[in-house]
């Protein structure tokens, strides 16, 4: 079986309303299927990702040692800030309230479709980080990840 990413959406930027709903897109949604999961990312943002991507990436994690502290109150923390999220007809979800507390949304969120997940970004989070989108930047970026990708597909 062949792995298929996600449809490209860019950088795409939506405001929460009062519920704490927001739009996604619908591609994006459709591509993620019915059971959908909000976790912790690695740089302050959540990833979206379908309950089936999340226990793939989890599945390491059955077989880990209760009784190794570090590893278990790592992954205390990742499952306390996740958690099951339903899309409505108008394609949105709700974030909760002690995620948005956590990780700092204030209105807007910023969405980038990666591989097999979506990065959800706050939008102040995002917006802080512009040398990252300077062209020499991406230009090094580009080279780097091009070289990664040669080096798995010779592996």
């Amino acid at each position: 079986m062949s792995k298929v990413s996600l449809t490209p959406i860019g950088a795409v930027r939506y405001s929460l309303d009062d519920k704490n709903r927001v739009r996604m897109p619908a591609v994006t949604l459709d591509e993620l299927g019915a059971s959908i999961v909000m976790s912790p990312g690695a740089q302050g943002n959540l990833n979206i990702m379908s309950k089936e991507t999340f226990d793939k990436k989890h599945e390491s994690l059955f077989d880990a040692d209760i009784y190794d502290v570090e590893l278990q109150t790592k992954y205390s923390v990742m499952r306390s800030l996740s958690a099951s999220v339903e899309r409505d007809a108008q394609n949105r979800i709700t974030v909760p309230e002690n995620i948005k507390r956590i990780f700092g949304i204030d209105k807007e969120v910023v969405f980038i479709a990666k591989l097999d997940f979506v990065e959800m970004w706050p939008a102040q989070l995002y917006d802080s980080r512009p040398e990252l989108m300077s062209a020499d930047n991406i230009s090094n970026i580009m080279q780097s990840l091009g070289k990664i990708m040669r080096d798995r597909a010779l592996n």
